[in-house]
């Protein structure tokens, strides 16, 4: 097992009790449980298995938003995972962090065998999952960092992961989907699809997957068999699913399709999409190196409104947006952290980090998590 540290102050050790079941009286005198934390959480990259990047029931950041903390240890392109008060966050020193979402401090922390890059944990069910570049997947108790098993994937895993009914999913850089028990770290199954840069979203029983030899994938989650596959035009890095539609964002186009048979539904040019989309009720969003963030109808494909960052001369948004009550929150390679009106694309807050903002933001209970491209997390409330 990996070696872990772990440090609670007072404070932590009260509101752990509180997250395993035990009510706790706040300080205005209502009674809080663990189920009403649970409801504003983020518990995985772009918040849920669809990849969606929207919390419906999340609450944002208000009044005059600050830095209230940020990290010391590198990391690379860091997507935190905050559930139950804890903000979790992978690093090149071959940790994973539990930190306090309130002031930063550090909760516990374990070892892995390899750098963590990018940082993408899952938390589901009381444990953390996440990968590392010596071809290792993580099971940790997110309560205390104990290492439960790991799982040797036999290549380099820098993906995000996908956890449901007793079942971890990730793909590799080999082009291999892993379907993982979460009790014992065992494989159910795996399939090699031959090429790597595999993203992964999940809708009633089915994996999507996009690969960089120009084709998409419809999987049965639960046997691995392939149900449609269909080539496409472009290199389709980033896939969502939402209410049976898959939604790609690639090189150079933003298309989607029916979920049930692959057959498309519309598809429109927008170069270089370096980010996954984020799907509102209404809107898709997503930036490019093009040093935008764009808005548009999530049922016809038309651009409603633009958004410009500042200069940088490639990178541009690499961040995948977050949404939240009407706002849209992500990072840029000109350091800023933004925050733009969802309907209307206007600006509402920005900070200047100093750093390139490369990573997807977590937005939780009024809190504002955000991960730099080489350095740690930035944290406002």
């Amino acid at each position: 097992m990996g070696k872990q540290t772990r440090v609670l102050n007072r404070r932590q050790m009260l509101r752990r009790l509180g997250s395993v079941g035990v009510l706790s009286l706040g300080t205005s005198g209502a009674v809080a449980t663990a189920e009403v934390v649970e409801e504003d959480a983020w518990p995985t990259f772009q918040y849920d298995n669809g990849r969606t990047g929207y919390n419906p029931l999340g609450r944002r950041p208000v009044g005059n938003i600050s830095k209230i903390w940020q990290t010391s240890e590198p990391s690379m392109s860091g997507s935190p995972a905050v559930v139950s008060g804890l903000v979790y966050h992978g690093t090149s020193t071959n940790r994973l962090y539990a930190y306090d979402a309130v002031d930063g401090s550090i909760v516990w922390s374990s070892r892995t065998e390899g750098r963590i890059a990018p940082s993408r944990p899952t938390v589901a069910d009381g444990i953390v999952y996440i990968g590392d570049w010596e071809n290792n997947l993580y099971a940790f108790d997110a309560q205390n960092g104990t290492e439960i098993w790991r799982y040797d994937a036999g290549t380099i895993l820098n993906k995000g992961y996908v956890v449901t009914d007793g079942m971890v999913y990730f793909g590799d850089t080999e082009g291999v989907i892993h379907a993982v028990s979460t009790a014992d770290g065992t494989a159910v199954w795996t399939l090699n699809l031959g090429f790597g840069f595999l993203s992964l979203a999940l809708e009633d029983g089915f994996l999507f997957s996009g690969s960089s030899d120009s084709k998409l994938w419809s999987i049965n989650a639960t046997t691995g068999e392939i149900v449609w596959s269909k080539h496409v035009s472009y290199s389709p890095r980033n896939v969502v699913v939402s209410d049976g539609v898959v939604y790609v964002g690639g090189w150079p186009y933003m298309a989607t399709y029916n979920a049930t048979d692959g057959s498309e539904i519309w598809k429109v040019y927008i170069g270089t999409i370096t980010n996954s989309p984020a799907i509102s009720r209404r809107y898709i969003y997503l930036g490019s190196t093009q040093n935008e963030l764009l808005a548009l109808d999530r049922t016809t494909g038309e651009e409603q409104w633009s958004f410009a960052v500042g200069e940088t001369p490639i990178q541009g948004i690499i961040s995948s947006p977050s949404i939240v009550q009407n706002r849209v929150y992500f990072g840029s390679y000109d350091g800023h952290v933004y925050e733009i009106h969802a309907k209307t694309g206007r600006l509402t807050w920005s900070y200047d980090t100093g750093m390139e903002i490369t990573g997807s933001p977590a937005v939780v209970d009024r809190r504002l998590f955000i991960g730099s491209r080489l350095n740690g997390i930035f944290a406002f409330e």
